[in-house]
């Protein structure tokens, strides 16, 4: 399944699109968890650990072990801003009720 509509919210790709956590709105902050010990994949949206309609937090399992570069894909008229966590203090939900327990940012 492949999908010129950019605006379509709520969606894991991989070989195609799937429902998976909320519809986001601007101002939203969404994070992504990369477990290398478990080859897993999970986001969060606001603190809060998103999950697929079957209640499945992880998004992707079973991933390569690889080197792993961080990217976001926008739409047209879309904007982003990225942080990699070079300061953790900055990572507005980073400490949020222990979900990034044992997750460490990307540039620290």
């Amino acid at each position: 399944m492949y999908s010129n509509d950019y605006n379509i919210k709520a969606r894991k790709w991989h070989s195609g699109a799937v429902p998976y956590g909320k519809t986001w709105q601007v101002g939203d902050i969404v994070g992504c968890m990369l477990d290398m010990s478990n080859h897993t994949v999970t986001f969060s949206m606001n603190g809060e650990l998103m999950m697929d309609m079957t209640g499945q937090e992880i998004a992707f399992k079973d991933i390569a072990k690889a080197k792993y570069v961080p990217i976001i894909m926008l739409g047209p008229d879309q904007r982003a801003k990225v942080n990699y966590g070079m300061d953790p203090h900055s990572l507005k939900y980073y400490t949020c009720c222990g979900l990034q327990e044992g997750y460490e940012p990307f540039c620290m």
